[in-house]
């Protein structure tokens, strides 16, 4: 996972002058993600997924669950943003989509556990 991250970091400051590479952990975790996660309201909205999972003790999450642990603004974003990977091929960043089953059925996961620790 850590040499995952520290790809994820590289293929971005390619070419860049003057970028200092995390000297540990939580710098090495923070940078990535923020890479990963290029807009503030999705950072948010894993970040209130990963603190409803935390404290549940649970790896999975469906639609229900973010729709519980976000405000409604993000409720409506998360959705457009789910629609959008639908349509793209894409994926949603940190997360895994288990099953769809519209914006309230479908199951999910973080691509790995300590993604769900550090955001929470």
């Amino acid at each position: 996972v850590l040499l995952s991250l520290l790809v994820i970091i590289l293929k971005n400051i390619e070419g860049k002058k003057n970028i200092k590479l995390p000297s540990n952990q939580l710098e090495l975790y923070s940078m990535a993600f923020d890479i990963a996660i290029d807009c503030k309201k999705t950072m948010n909205i894993e970040c209130g997924i990963a603190f409803i999972s935390q404290q549940s003790d649970f790896r999975l999450f469906s639609s229900a669950d973010v729709k519980k642990g976000v405000t409604d603004d993000n409720w409506k974003f998360w959705c457009t943003l789910v629609n959008n990977i639908k349509e793209s091929n894409n994926a949603i960043p940190l997360i895994k989509t288990l099953t769809e089953g519209g914006n309230i059925n479908s199951e999910y996961q973080f691509r790995h556990k300590s993604f769900g620790e550090a955001l929470s």
